[in-house]
């Protein structure tokens, strides 16, 4: 299973994520605790493609779900924003 390291967590809007090595991301998606998508970043490729900032000032205070895509598989991880 692919780990995504997500920081802080939790977090005030500002999310850092670093992806493993040699994983291609397609797109990051977060979702609510019903099922909704309620933002979607497509990461830019590149030699510091091991890194991803999202900026969720704009979601309401709660728990949210990161899904990132890759091009092999995907995962999921629960996000608190505060």
């Amino acid at each position: 299973r692919t780990k995504v390291k997500i920081y802080p967590n939790p977090s005030t809007g500002i999310v850092h994520l670093i992806f493993p090595e040699n994983k291609r991301i397609t797109e990051i998606l977060i979702y609510d605790l019903q099922g909704r998508m309620v933002s979607r970043f497509i990461p830019k490729q590149g030699r510091s493609s091991r890194k991803s900032v999202m900026d969720l000032k704009n979601l309401k205070k709660g728990v949210y779900v990161v899904e990132v895509k890759m091009a092999q598989g995907m995962t999921r991880q629960k996000l608190i924003l505060e």
